[in-house]
């Protein structure tokens, strides 16, 4: 069954116009779509590989963190990886404006997923180095 549909439209791999029959095609050809479809795979394989490599990141963190705590508040400061309310409370600094720090691309963190970590040993560093500099 043929459609009359005539759309002009860009395609998303190689950006040039060309007329769609179909309101839904997105590339010019079958090469620009099988181009489009590799990239995707690519960045889907990168993206899988940094995931397991900070989840290896964490576990072997994990695994030299001291077993043994003081208590539920204490005992998180003393750990190596803090989270966010962590290292406002071992700065003294609102949350907000860690927030605002943590923009700088040099801060050190480590994002998984939707979740940061900061190693407490490189924080304290980088806000000496800050603070060396004024």
């Amino acid at each position: 069954m043929s459609t009359n549909i005539r759309v002009k439209k860009i395609c998303q791999e190689c950006k040039k116009p060309f007329i769609a029959q179909k309101t839904v095609t997105k590339f010019c050809s079958l090469k620009c779509a099988s181009r489009n479809y590799k990239k995707r795979e690519k960045e889907k394989k990168i993206t899988q590989t940094i995931l397991a490599t900070n989840q290896q990141a964490i576990e072997q963190s994990q695994a030299t963190a001291p077993a043994v705590q003081q208590g539920p508040e204490n005992g998180r400061l003393h750990m190596e990886w803090l989270s966010i309310r962590d290292v406002s409370q071992l700065l003294g600094i609102a949350e907000r404006t860690l927030f605002r720090l943590i923009k700088d691309p040099a801060f050190p963190k480590l994002k998984i997923r939707r979740r940061l970590l900061f190693n407490k040993q490189q924080v304290l560093d980088y806000f000496i180095s800050k603070s060396e500099g004024l």
